[in-house]
């Protein structure tokens, strides 16, 4: 592939990152204030259930079927070629936000659970996102493709959420049919811009077969993987109980709308885009990897930790460094684990660390959420020390030579 024709690539991939995670990122700003802040409903009060733990199992529900998804999706791109693959799993995701919307219309809070259930599997395909931007690498410099590629997907969330928070006026089912349509418009693209980046495996076999034995779970029989997937968890987690629960936070702290939430959400990404764009390559050629990931994580934990004694007016200086720092730990984390482990094939083991960043997000929606029983900021504080914890982790395990590649020859 020449180099001009990898950057058509790299920049279909960008624009169709925009549209795939807009529509993901539409209903974000929209449920904490759906459950916790509207008039009660069948839907918001189903069962008699507290409302916190309905936003909690509608939190997991997502995460929860993306885990399954990003088990398989990625490797599978690896065998039947990502073009293809992601453009399938684009168009189904689209249809399962219609369900979403329809769930809502009808207030029938279990389907809902089933549609985000659904969309999670099929939002898998992030794990091929990353794969392409990997798969590009030597023509394009691998943090430089990863970076752009996050960075397209951070212009997603910055319009999304804010897109998300005014459709909420129209009714909050409007914004997952918008959703619905964003998606399948990215599988369309998908058809007419991505050129394949890959070889499809000729050895294919039924499909029933590639889904049991090419999927990114295998990984995990090679022990020095277990510590990969074991520190990439632990970060995950801890990001994942800013991401689910800051919307919860400033609603119950500062009384947000969903526009309010939106505003800040976009100002997040915003930092993110630019960060991730302009930042990273510079950080990481003074720093290297291992130090800008550790120490990124580190003052994240504290800004987290910091929570429970923020006023509304360092919000805007909180979100701004959350942003910068995230993008950070978040576009490094993926370089690091491909440059040493590509030869397992880049759609299974981005789909491996996909499955991290789902399964922390699973379990940080329920435990977040009885934590945040006891007040919103508390998810956040354990959330900022389990960031800590996970730098200290990634530092120790990489000075005890644990990630040696010397060991992938035993």
């Amino acid at each position: 592939m020449t180099q001009s024709k990898a950057y058509l690539v790299l920049f279909s991939m960008m624009l169709i990152s925009v549209f795939s995670m807009g529509g993901i990122a539409l209903p974000y700003p929209i449920l904490a204030p759906l459950f916790i802040d509207y008039p009660a409903s069948d839907f918001n009060q189903f069962a008699g259930m507290d409302r916190k733990l309905l936003l909690a199992f509608a939190l997991s529900a997502y995460p929860l079927g993306a885990l399954i998804g990003s088990a398989f999706i990625g490797a599978l791109s690896d065998v039947y070629g990502r073009k293809f693959t992601l453009s399938a799993s684009l168009a189904l995701s689209g249809l399962s936000y219609v369900l979403s919307a329809l769930a809502l219309l009808w207030e029938w809070y279990l389907l809902f659970l089933l549609a985000r259930f659904v969309t999670g599997i099929f939002s898998g395909n992030i794990s091929i996102a990353r794969a392409i931007a990997a798969d590009l690498h030597p023509i394009i410099d691998k943090t430089r493709s990863f970076s752009w590629t996050y960075a397209a997907g951070y212009v997603g969330w910055f319009i999304g959420p804010l897109a998300g928070g005014y459709l909420m006026l129209l009714g909050a089912y409007s914004a997952f049919f918008v959703a619905a349509a964003t998606l399948v418009l990215s599988s369309v693209l998908t058809l007419l811009l991505i050129t394949e980046t890959s070889v499809p495996s000729k050895r294919k076999g039924s499909f029933v077969k590639v889904l049991f034995s090419q999927n990114s779970l295998g990984l995990l029989r090679k022990s020095f993987m277990l510590k990969v997937f074991a520190i990439a968890l632990v970060i995950n987690l801890g990001l994942n109980a800013f991401y689910e629960f800051y919307p919860v936070w400033l609603v119950e702290r500062f009384q947000f709308t969903s526009i309010d939430i939106g505003h800040y959400t976009a100002l997040l990404t915003f930092c993110m885009v630019l960060a991730s764009s302009l930042l990273l390559e510079f950080i990481r050629n003074r720093l290297g990897k291992i130090a800008t990931i550790s120490l990124s994580l580190v003052l994240a934990g504290l800004l987290m930790v910091s929570s429970a004694e923020l006023n509304e007016n360092q919000l805007i200086v909180y979100f701004v460094l959350m942003g910068i720092l995230i993008a950070l730990f978040n576009g490094l984390l993926p370089v690091f684990m491909s440059d040493r482990y590509e030869q397992f094939g880049q759609g299974k083991l981005m789909g491996l660390l996909t499955i991290t960043f789902y399964l922390a997000n699973a379990l940080m929606a329920i435990i977040g959420g009885i934590i945040s029983l006891l007040g919103a900021h508390w998810s956040l504080v354990v959330g900022g020390f389990i960031l800590i914890f996970g730098a200290a982790f990634l530092l120790i395990f990489d000075r005890n030579n644990s990630f040696d590649e010397a060991k992938l020859k035993l």
